[in-house]
């Protein structure tokens, strides 16, 4: 088993709803404000004065196209990032989801969402330049939030799979993310390793779609907060998804937008600027 999963494996055990731990939740609200500031405009984030730019941020550059996209550096957490907007209308993006699998890899087993992997592909090669720009030791963030977080999640495994970044120098935070691939997918995307944290929070509608009767499967490793404080470290894997965490109030009680557009009592979505 690889090291990252047999981790996770073992740590599942206290994967009891507790207390926060302080180290995790400070990172991960720090990357979400990342997240969060992917949906100010342009020109805020060039001055990086929106209201959620509260860390030490430079060398910024912006795309600025049908979704936004940050890439830069925060010394806070002494890494480069770049953070990937989701839908500014999330009610149109869930009512307009398709739902059809396409095979662009080699290994045609290998089943990804075709709406989210052609976003992807309309800033691979721009987001492709900036990382092979970065020092072979640098480390990089890679997050966002709702379809952000699909199309980080497919540039982070793309990155490994064309040996453009070495696996242990990326760390890939998704906020309410959708599912976007097969098992198939999943399991080859475990199969790199990469530092992988797939935040849901209480009952989140989106990250339900598409179902998993359509093929669908999330990947791990999901930290579900029932609170901005409480959260359960699920025991999910390349075949299945956690029942006794954010799919426990799946199917018919996981349908709320609010909890997708306020993740750990803060905003995140258009509502955040």
């Amino acid at each position: 088993m690889k090291f990252i999963s047999f981790v996770y494996s073992i740590l599942h055990t206290i994967g009891f709803i507790k207390d926060h731990d302080n180290l995790v939740i400070n990172t991960i609200t720090q990357v979400m404000s990342l997240a969060a500031s992917a949906y100010c405009s342009r020109h805020e984030l060039e001055l990086w004065n929106c209201k959620t730019c509260s860390q030490n941020v430079s060398d910024i550059n912006v795309i600025d196209d049908d979704t936004r996209i940050i890439m830069a550096y925060d010394a806070s957490l002494k890494s480069h990032f770049i953070s990937i907007r989701g839908s500014s209308d999330i009610n149109n993006w869930i009512s307009n989801l398709e739902t059809r699998i396409i095979y662009p890899y080699v290994d045609k087993n290998i089943g990804v969402h075709n709406g989210l992997y052609h976003e992807y592909l309309l800033y691979k090669e721009r987001l492709f330049s900036y990382v092979q720009g970065l020092d072979e030791n640098d480390s990089l963030i890679i997050t966002g939030h709702s379809s952000g977080s699909g199309v980080g999640s497919f540039l982070a495994y793309d990155l490994v799979l064309e040996g453009v970044l070495l696996y242990n120098n990326i760390s890939l935070y998704t906020f309410g993310s959708p599912r976007i691939g097969n098992k198939e997918f999943v399991n080859s995307f475990l199969s790199f390793d990469i530092p992988y944290n797939r935040i849901t929070y209480k009952k989140d509608i989106v990250p339900h779609l598409p179902q998993e009767l359509l093929g669908f499967i999330h990947i791990p490793h999901e930290l579900w907060f029932t609170s901005s404080y409480k959260y359960k470290l699920c025991n999910d894997g390349g075949d299945n998804e956690d029942d006794s965490c954010s799919n426990s109030c799946s199917p018919f009680s996981c349908t709320s937008v609010s909890d997708h557009l306020n993740y750990l009592d803060s905003t995140i979505g258009i509502g955040a600027c």
